[in-house]
Order: structure tokens, then sequence, then C-alpha cells
């Protein structure tokens, strides 16, 4: 019962069952709780961002595009939670990288290609391979529209979306928003 007010007073909720016994999980909340409320923690580990030019954070994961067609990922070390910092990359992923967004829970990463027309790839954030549950890995934007590829596109997943607002060529001052189940390419 503590394990679990505690828990909640710190703004958490359980993770997946585990062998970590229940005194542990106690032990490990607390210590966080306690690195956060002093903002003194056992290590301090630096992430190499000098070279990114689109940083995103989600869950645990830290996703930074280098160059132009690079992206290096970094989990998140939690040493009070027993997490281990990694880092790797998929490199050169054959195209410019105009925009991306990451779900680290679902092993997806939607990058939006430097081209015209855009077209929108759906991969592994693991692997850098077509996403398994995609029914197709590549995406187009709807036919008929050219989009000002110098402009800012923002891409959002949530659940089994993804949302991409881009602006429109056709000089109009209002972005488009645009919505696809990501699982089957319907918008």
């Amino acid at each position: 019962l503590q394990y679990k007010i505690e828990l909640d007073v710190a703004g958490m909720v359980d993770g997946a069952p585990s062998d970590v016994s229940m005194a542990e999980r106690l032990e490990r909340v607390r210590k966080h709780t306690n690195s956060w409320s002093r903002l003194a923690f056992a290590t301090v580990e630096e992430l190499p961002c000098r070279d990114a030019h689109m940083v995103q954070l989600s869950g645990k994961v830290l996703a930074r595009c280098v160059g132009d067609s690079t992206l290096a990922f970094s989990v998140l070390p939690g040493h009070a939670r027993g997490v281990r910092s990694k880092e790797w990359r998929i490199e050169n992923v054959g195209f410019p990288i105009k925009a991306y967004a990451i779900d680290p829970a679902q092993d997806l990463i939607a990058i939006l290609s430097d081209s015209q027309p855009p077209a929108i790839y759906l991969w592994s954030i693991s692997t850098g391979e077509p996403h398994p549950l995609a029914t197709d890995t590549q995406m187009s934007f709807p036919h008929g529209r050219e989009y000002d590829m110098d402009d800012r596109f923002d891409l959002c997943l949530t659940g089994d979306f993804l949302g991409v607002r881009c602006p429109p060529m056709d000089g109009e001052f209002t972005k488009e928003l645009i919505v696809w189940s990501w699982k089957n390419g319907t918008v």
C-alpha cells in the first residue's frame, strides 16, 4: 500500500510486471523523488546535441537529426529507476529529412522527406526498418496539392494517428492539418 501511495504522490504509475520486488520498487521511487526534490542526482550525463538541428524528446528517448539524413537516439538513463543509457543511430535514411516525430512506446518514427511531393516514412526506431504494423510504410500526401517545403512542418503521433500540419504553396496564410491512421494509411 505504501508503494502505491508514494507512487501516486510522485505522479508515477506502476511499470510492467518484473522480477523487481515491491520493496526494491518502493526504494527506487523514494530515491527518484528524493533526487528530484533536492535536485541532487547520483550522476549527470551530457548527451551530444551540438550538431543536431531537430531535437525531440518522448518518453525516455531523446532523438536528434544530425546532418540532413541521419538520426541519433539516446535512451535517457534513470539510475534510481535502474535504466541504463543506450545510444544508436539510423545512418543516412536515403533522403533529406524535413521533419519527424517519434513514439517510443510503439517503436515508431514518422519521417517527412524534404521533397516535392513530400512523403512520410514509417519505420521502427530500434531497427530503422519499415514498421511491421504499418500497412503502407511510405505514405503520400493528398494529390493535387503542392506544399511550401521551405516552411515548417509539424508532425505529431498519438496512438494510431499521425497528424501533419503543413503550409500550402498557394499563398494561403492558414496551415493545413492532415491526419492519417498510420497503421492502415488512410486519411
